[in-house]
Order: C-alpha cells, then sequence, then structure tokens
C-alpha cells in the first residue's frame, strides 16, 4: 500500500464512493485529506482504515445523531483496546475491530468454555479488570441512562477508560464540509445537465 500512488488509490476506492453517492469530482479531495503527502507503508494502511471507519461508521452516527430531534440524548464509546486474543488470529496492526467489546461487557476474560465465543481465558489480568469496569459501567448506565452530563463526550474504553470530548473532531468536520459543499455543487451541476437533455 506505501507505493501506491494517489490514482491507485481512487481506483480502488472510487466504486465503494461511488456506491455510496460521492461525486467523482470530490473524490480525489477525501483521498488527499487521508493520504495526502508522503507516508510508508504502515501509514498508509492505518489512514484507510481511519478513512473506512470515519465514513462508514463514525459519521454516519454522529451526524444522525445530531439531527435526531427525539429530545433524548445519545452516548458514545470508543473500544481502543486490542484484546490479547487478536495475537493468534489477527495481524498485529488490526486495533479494536467491530464488536471486539461485547466480550468484555459480557465477563469474556472469565469465561473457560472455550466453545464460547465470547470466553478468552488467556486473557490478561489488566484485560480481567477492563471486563469487571466494563460490566460496572454498562450496569451503572442501565440503572441511570445518563453517563455523561456534557454533549459531544464519549467514553474511550481501554485498560484506563477516560471521558474523550468530540470524537475525530477534525475528521468529522472534514466529512461536514465535503458532503455538504461539494455536494450540493454535484447536485446543482447535475440539475443543470438534466435541464440541458430535457430541452
Amino acid at each position: 500500500m506505501g507505493k501506491m500512488s494517489l490514482e491507485d488509490m481512487l481506483a480502488i476506492l472510487r466504486p465503494h464512493l461511488t456506491i455510496l453517492d460521492i461525486p467523482p469530482e470530490v473524490m480525489p479531495t477525501i483521498i488527499d485529506e487521508y493520504l495526502g503527502g508522503s507516508f510508508d507503508a504502515e501509514a498508509r494502511r492505518n489512514a484507510i482504515q481511519e478513512f473506512w471507519a470515519d465514513l462508514i461508521v463514525i459519521f454516519p452516527t454522529l451526524n444522525f445523531s445530531r439531527n435526531l430531534d427525539s429530545g433524548a440524548p445519545v452516548f458514545f464509546y470508543e473500544f481502543q483496546h486490542r484484546p490479547s486474543s487478536f495475537a493468534k488470529i489477527k495481524p498485529d496492526w488490526v486495533r479494536a475491530d467491530h464488536g471486539a467489546e461485547i466480550a468484555f461487557i459480557f465477563g469474556g476474560p472469565f469465561l473457560m468454555d472455550e466453545n464460547s465465543l465470547l470466553a478468552f481465558p488467556e486473557a490478561t489480568q489488566e484485560e480481567k479488570q477492563l471486563s469487571l469496569t466494563m460490566m460496572a459501567q454498562w450496569t451503572q448506565f442501565a440503572r441511570t441512562g445518563d453517563p455523561f452530563k456534557q454533549l459531544e463526550q464519549y467514553l474511550e474504553i481501554s485498560p484506563t477508560p477516560r471521558v474523550g470530548q468530540k470524537l475525530r473532531e477534525a475528521q468529522m468536520q472534514f466529512w461536514a464540509e465535503i458532503l455538504s459543499a461539494n455536494f450540493r455543487q454535484w447536485q446543482q451541476k447535475q440539475k443543470g445537465r438534466k435541464a440541458q437533455e430535457e430541452l
């Protein structure tokens, strides 16, 4: 991935961005935001992972919650711990996968039946403590319904959990601008083309 050019990256990502109705004219700007400059292979791989996470999960979720007018608060967390059980099944560069926290929430480090999808008896003491902390946090949230007092806070779940502010703020601002301004411009061009075709 480190030797791939901007054009190579666009060739790989274009079909996926097209499915999401991202205008072709905007695609180079998006790729440059994440891959601009000269990166080594590891940095490019990390940039691609962040790109997909931002585009597919984080931005749509944050955008939806900001536009939700239910009157009920919305809370977020980001699981940041790479489970030790990944060592035998995933490459070193894989961090916490989507859903990796489930085993911790349901006490996986304490389950010994390896037939259970949640069990990982090889868990470290740190992971056992993380699981206990998460079970207590989820129980508290279920009991009170309010883990935070300020808007746009989220829980960074790791062996040392902390409350974060404005999850990936710069990247989310980028997507808000790209998907609003550039998309509106593209839509105007499309309307103009259709009007010309109808004449």
